[in-house]
């Protein structure tokens, strides 16, 4: 192997170690992926399938023929999350009357996010799976009634709960410690 190509490989795998885990996770082996770590519409790769993505919400056309009945996916926020309990997207596999059936893919952060959960909420109890975000790939199948798993895949970001800054606290530290020593001088006098 020559000595440039062994640099470059040795590079290649330093920028792959500097990337974050979740961007080095590949998807599940499923037939559409939905991922929605990016910022702005979700990306879906759906080979053979019509699509259209818009910000934080995608729909995906089943081609004419097959038929599911319907079903929803809500992707709850987890323990430790901003929202921590909170829903987070829907997955929602419908028969549209103009479009067929249709996989409908909506963020919280989407304007059609309301009209995909008034929707939801028309459909029988036992049409609805919730079930906890991850941050990584989930098989989102048998959820929506498929059938069997490797079709519908789903990956979502978690959001952080807010944390101060060092800064701030090392401030409300050292007011703490400083409002101790006057109470000290105070009983002292």
């Amino acid at each position: 192997m020559s000595k440039t190509l062994a640099l470059a490989l040795v590079f290649l795998a330093m920028i792959f170690a500097m990337m974050p885990a979740s961007a080095q996770t590949a998807p599940p082996c499923c037939v559409i992926t939905i991922d929605d770590l990016t910022s702005g519409p979700p990306v879906v790769t759906a080979p053979g399938f019509q699509f259209f993505t818009d910000n934080e919400f995608a729909l995906i056309q089943i081609p004419p023929g097959v038929s599911f009945p319907d079903a929803a996916v809500l992707l709850i926020d987890p323990p430790g999350d901003a929202h921590a309990g909170s829903i987070s997207d829907v997955l929602l596999l419908t028969d549209n009357a103009n479009l067929g059936e249709v996989l409908v893919f909506a963020s919280d952060g989407s304007t059609q996010f309301g009209d995909v959960l008034s929707f939801v909420g028309g459909l029988p109890s036992t049409s609805i799976t919730a079930i906890p975000e991850t941050g990584d790939w989930q098989d989102v199948s048998l959820e929506l009634g498929l059938g069997q798993t490797g079709l519908v895949g789903v990956r979502s970001g978690l959001e952080a709960a807010a944390t101060p800054e060092p800064s701030s606290l090392m401030l409300l530290g050292s007011s703490l410690l400083g409002l101790a020593g006057f109470l000290g001088r105070l009983r002292k006098a």
